[in-house]
């Protein structure tokens, strides 16, 4: 009789250890998907910054080179305050150059806002 009360006890912790272990599996399991996610929404944030940045670099290199006044000039010069902390300190110089560009007081496009 006593030795089936030990097998059953031995069952029941076994069958304890079992479901800790499942637990913490769980959990891994969890953690490691919410990794990934961050790391996937911060891929998608990234290709959505240079896609943007992209087209304000072509409007403003465009705006630099015609000899007219674009209207949407100053919507990209203001979406680039939004964004400009965010893009790499390269493309920061680029944008820099083309400002640059653009104040000369020779430059084909006036600046009014």
């Amino acid at each position: 009789a006593e030795n089936k009360k030990d097998q059953g006890k031995k069952k029941k912790k076994k069958n304890k250890l079992i479901q800790i272990d499942q637990k913490e599996f769980d959990r891994d399991l969890q953690e490691a998907e919410a990794e990934v996610s961050v790391e996937h929404k911060q891929r998608v944030q990234t290709a959505m910054l240079t896609e943007v940045c992209t087209m304000y670099f072509r409007i403003l290199k465009h705006a630099s080179k015609k000899k007219t006044n674009s209207t949407v000039l100053a919507t990209v010069l203001k979406g680039l305050s939004k964004f400009c902390h965010l893009i790499n300190v390269e493309l920061v110089l680029d944008l820099l150059n083309l400002l640059k560009e653009l104040i000369k007081p020779d430059a084909p496009v006036a600046l009014t806002f």
